[in-house]
């Protein structure tokens, strides 16, 4: 008994069977091809903003500085006043305040939580160049006092307000 073996692939046929099809194949490669640049003419870029309120810290937290307000009142008494300051609310926000407008708080951050992937940039330098710009344009919006006519926009507390495209 003689078996025949009929496993084996013709490729003159196979090559055959793509050259009659290849109308086929071309318009659907065409169509996949317009399609993705219809999509992506047609759709905007996805803008992402982050909104975040800053606010003083509670009570709770203050009282962590206490002994170190209540020591000032020694030197108060010594006329050594002006050259320490009174830890409070206010001025602890303030500073804060003051850290994230210089830039370099901000900067950190992105680069810690990775927030621009470092392979989209040629070199260091540009990478570092593209984390100060994103970080210049994060902006600190003070509180809008509320002007009792109810008109426009109330923030109570300072915003940190940041798009991304």
């Amino acid at each position: 008994m003689d078996k025949v073996h009929d496993d084996e692939i013709d490729i003159l046929s196979l090559l055959r069977t793509i050259w009659e099809g290849k109308w086929k194949i071309v318009s659907i490669m065409a169509i996949s091809l317009l399609s993705v640049f219809g999509f992506n003419t047609v759709l905007p870029n996805t803008t992402f903003i982050a909104q975040t309120k800053i606010k003083p810290i509670t009570s709770f937290e203050l009282d962590k500085y206490r002994l170190f307000n209540a020591s000032l009142k020694r030197f108060d008494s010594k006329n050594v006043e002006g050259k320490i300051f009174n830890i409070s609310k206010q001025s602890l926000l303030e500073l804060y305040i003051e850290q994230i407008e210089e830039g370099t708080l901000l900067e950190a951050g992105i680069n810690k939580f990775e927030l621009l992937n470092k392979d989209d940039f040629q070199n260091d330098n540009d990478y570092r160049e593209a984390i100060q710009k994103f970080a210049s344009e994060i902006e600190v919006l003070r509180p809008i006092n509320v002007d009792g006519q109810g008109k426009g926009e109330i923030r109570l507390y300072h915003t940190l307000n940041a798009t991304y495209n």
